[in-house]
């Protein structure tokens, strides 16, 4: 029997193949043609952007899905809080996202995390208080019990 032919991603690295962006691979499906993989990097890039409109439309249930229970989330103003805190600031009012708008995010696949870097631009109202600012951030999820979720967020203001 005629051994298969290995792909020329076969012998790289594990973390050098997942680091693609993208990744194109034969399936059989499709009778021969080529289809475009999503990498990790790219499932938590518009994971990302899910917890942030979750944010914005006060969805409550997807946040408890994506934020991990040990979430050290360090807001622009340096407050600090947990995943119980940053829900219940948002289910009393004393938080409300009315948008949060990601833009230049790049991402690194590290296996089962994945660093993502970019810039933001919230709309908030804290404590009464009306604030429409940008933010460079650090954010940071993490592959458990072969679930992505965020455990670590940490942005800074941007000048206005």
């Amino acid at each position: 029997m005629p051994r298969a032919k290995a792909s020329p991603t076969t012998f790289l690295p594990y973390r050098l193949r997942s680091a693609m962006t993208l990744s194109r691979l034969h399936d059989p499906r499709t009778t021969g043609r080529s289809r475009l993989i999503p990498t990790n990097a790219d499932m938590i890039i518009d994971l990302d952007k899910k917890r942030m409109q979750a944010m914005a439309a006060k969805d409550i249930d997807t946040l408890d899905t994506l934020l991990a229970e040990d979430l050290v989330y360090t807001h622009s103003s340096a407050r600090l809080d947990t995943k119980q805190t940053l829900i219940g600031n948002m289910k009393s009012g004393a938080t409300v996202y009315s948008s949060v708008q990601p833009f230049d995010v790049k991402a690194q696949d590290l296996g089962d995390v994945v660093i993502l870097t970019g810039s933001a631009r919230i709309k908030v109202s804290s404590q009464g208080k009306q604030q429409d600012f940008g933010v460079r951030f650090t954010d940071a999820y993490a592959k458990r019990n072969g679930r992505w979720q965020m455990v670590v967020w940490q942005s800074t203001r941007l000048p206005d």
